[in-house]
Formats: structure tokens, C-alpha cells, sequence
């Protein structure tokens, strides 16, 4: 190949407008150009590493991999040690510990379970769980006392009260409902129970919200609020007095001035600014 591209040089240089001294400077440096551009390729390859043994061409390009059962270590392939009740993962290159074993150090020990225990999916570990209604204590599973008026939690190692008791200590305690109360969730140490609309919770008891009137009771049902045109002021709505030129607010328990006046203590004024 290196012949033809000289070749091809030296005819282009044949033509009468190419003759004198600079035109053979310049067809030789283009011939040494050549000559190293098809030299270069095989230098690098030359250069390159060797591979190592039990290895072989990398699929995902250039450079080697381990065969399988190999693993690189320092730029060689080393053999991976299998312990007893081992195997070769998929890739070949280290190894894990068969269902009941667990890694320790360079080899594979069996996972002791305790009584009312069974082996868990997580290699990691202590490698078991307990059985619904024991808890894990150290090396063992300890049973879970569910008192009276309780039930084992969904997963199996607690315990909750039953609807209308609370959890005290190690026991569940009734929960004393109030007249015009109900029972509610107790999931953050909360009483228990509610006081239905219209009623607030005063002490243990459920007391009667007054409602005064142009008042109305509010969303949650526990406390009153007035209505448009009226504000509180203690245990009664007051009526609100519109100066001249004054409207009342959104929420109607105040007032604005019309623009372009401004408001001033009770009435609305010229803004002069």
C-alpha cells in the first residue's frame, strides 16, 4: 500500500511544472509523511500490553477480561476461590454463600436460627427473621405479650390497643368517652375522642358552644365566628359602623376606604400624596 502512494506522488511530481530542487524537497518530505502515517498503527499496536492468561478480548472494546472463574488482580487473572457452600455469581469474577450460609471472612458459615425463626431473603445480616408474634431479642425471638383488649401489629413483632381502649404501659386502658363525644384515632397519645359539632372539648367534658347572635359556628364546629358586618368582641358580634366612603372587606368583619381616599383613625379622608 505504501508503494502505490508513492507511486501516486512521484506522478503527480512527473509534470514539467513540478521540476527544480524544491519540488524533490517537497515530494520527499510527503514520502517520509507516508511512510510514518503507515508505520504509526503498527507501533502503537506493538506497544500495547499484553494480556494476560485466562483472559480474553473485551466485548465492550478495547482491552481484556477475565474468563469466567478469573478475577483481575494487579493486571493479571487469578482464580476465584470457591469456599465449601459457595458458588461462582454470574459473572464469574467473585463468589456468594448457598440459601442458610453466610459470608465470614473467606469462607461460608451456616446461619444458626433460633427457635420460632426462619431464614430470611437478605444474605446480609443476621440472616433470619422471626415468626409473627415474636420479636428479635439478640440471638433469640422472644414472644410478643399481647394484653387484654390488644392485637398483634400487621407486621407481627408489636402490638396495638383495640378501638375504643389506649395503650398504657404495657397495658390497654378503656378510653372514657364524654356525652356529646366520639371515639377517634389514638395514633399520637391524643385523648381518644372528639367532641361533635357544636361542642369543645373543656377538661374530660364536651361543652356547649354559644353561638351569640349574628354569629355562626365555625368549620371544625368548636369555637364561632361572626357574620358579614358584625366582629367579635368578647361573647358577642358587634356591628361594624361604615364611615362615608368606606366599604367593607373580603371577609367583612372590617371596612376600606373607597380609592382614592385613605383610611384615618375611624374615617376616610383625601389622600394628598
Amino acid at each position: 500500500m505504501s508503494i502505490a502512494i508513492a507511486n501516486s506522488i512521484l506522478g503527480a511530481f512527473k509534470q514539467p511544472r513540478m521540476l527544480g530542487g524544491f519540488a524533490l524537497i517537497l515530494f520527499l518530505a510527503l514520502l517520509m509523511g507516508a511512510s510514518l502515517a503507515m508505520t504509526t498503527p503498527s507501533l502503537a499496536q506493538s506497544s500495547a500490553p499484553a494480556a494476560p492468561q485466562h483472559s480474553h478480548a473485551s466485548s465492550y472494546g478495547r482491552g481484556w477480561d477475565c474468563d469466567y472463574g478469573y478475577t483481575s488482580v494487579s493486571a493479571r487473572c487469578v482464580g476465584v476461590a470457591v469456599p465449601k457452600n459457595g458458588y461462582l455469581n454470574s459473572d464469574g469474577n467473585r463468589w456468594n454463600c448457598l440459601r442458610g450460609y453466610r459470608r465470614a471472612g473467606g469462607a461460608c458459615e451456616a446461619i444458626i436460627l433460633p427457635a420460632n425463626s426462619y431464614l430470611s431473603e437478605n444474605p446480609y445480616g443476621r440472616g433470619w427473621e422471626c415468626t409473627r408474634g415474636f420479636v428479635a431479642d439478640l440471638a433469640a425471638c422472644t414472644r410478643v405479650n399481647v394484653p387484654e383488649n390488644g392485637y398483634l401489629t400487621d407486621s407481627g413483632d408489636n402490638w396495638e390497643c383495640s378501638r375504643g381502649f389506649r395503650r398504657e404501659g404495657q397495658n390497654c386502658a378503656a378510653i372514657l368517652v364524654p356525652a356529646h363525644g366520639f371515639l377517634t384515632r389514638n395514633d399520637f397519645g391524643g385523648p381518644g375522642w372528639q367532641c361533635e359539632r357544636g361542642f369543645v372539648a373543656s377538661g374530660g367534658a364536651c361543652a356547649t358552644v354559644r353561638v351569640p347572635d349574628h354569629g355562626y359556628l365555625n368549620a371544625r364546629g368548636d369555637d364561632w365566628s361572626c357574620g358579614y358586618g358584625y366582629r367579635k368582641s368578647e361573647v358577642t358580634c358587634v356591628t361594624i359602623s361604615l364611615p362615608a366612603n368606606a366599604h367593607f372587606d373580603d371577609f367583612g368583619d372590617d371596612w376600606d376606604c373607597n380609592a382614592p381616599m385613605r383610611r384615618s383613625g375611624d374615617q376616610c379622608v383625601i389622600n394628598r400624596e
